[in-house]
C-alpha cells in the first residue's frame, strides 16, 4: 500500500520496503509489525479476497493456498480446522496439517507445479484440531487461473467420530 492510501504505518513493513506483494503470507516472520490481522487488512480486501470469495458457495470444507500458506477459507474449512477462518489467512500449511502429514503434502505440492502428470488430485492426510487431534481427510487439489499460482482444496473427513 502506498502512504496516500492512508496507510503510513505500512511504510516501516519489511514487506512493503521489499515490494513484496502478498504481505499476508509473511505475517509468521516477526520482522513483519502490524498490528491488524491480516483478514481486516485493507489491502487483503481490496487485491485478493474478491477473487477468492467464491468458496463461499462451495458446500464442502474448501479453502485456497499457495506457497505453502492459506490464502482464503470458507465457513466449513473453518469448522473442519476448528480454527477461526480469518486467522487461516496467511497461516502456514504447518499449523492445520498434522505433522504426520506434512511430507506428503509438500512432496504432492513440488509433484503438481511441476505438472507431473503422476501428482495425485487428493491428498489422504490427517489435520490438526482442538477436538479430535488427528483427523483423516481427503483433500482434493484443483489448480487456480486466479490469483495465479493458486490452489483450491476441497475437504472430505473420512471419520469424524474417532477422528482418524
Amino acid at each position: 500500500l502506498k502512504s496516500s492510501e492512508g496507510h503510513r504505518e505500512c511504510e516501516n513493513c519489511i514487506v512493503f520496503k521489499n515490494q513484496m506483494k502478498v504481505c499476508f503470507t509473511g505475517r509468521a516472520s516477526k520482522e513483519i509489525k502490524c498490528e491488524q490481522d491480516c483478514y481486516s487488512c485493507q489491502y487483503y480486501h481490496k487485491l485478493y479476497l474478491p477473487r477468492m470469495q467464491f468458496i463461499e458457495q462451495i458446500d464442502s470444507p474448501a479453502a485456497i493456498y499457495k506457497d505453502l500458506h492459506f490464502w482464503a477459507a470458507n465457513s466449513k474449512w473453518e469448522e473442519l480446522c476448528d480454527l477461526p477462518r480469518h486467522s487461516m489467512v496467511g497461516m502456514g500449511i504447518e499449523n492445520i496439517y498434522h505433522p504426520d502429514s506434512l511430507g506428503i503434502v509438500i512432496s504432492n505440492k513440488k509433484k503438481r507445479e511441476m505438472k507431473d502428470p503422476w501428482a495425485p488430485k487428493v491428498d489422504r492426510v490427517f489435520i490438526q484440531t482442538k477436538t479430535y487431534k488427528k483427523l483423516s481427510v481427503h483433500i482434493f487439489v484443483y489448480p487456480l487461473t486466479e490469483p495465479p499460482g493458486t490452489w483450491l482444496l476441497i475437504g472430505n473427513p473420512l471419520d469424524i467420530k474417532n477422528g482418524v
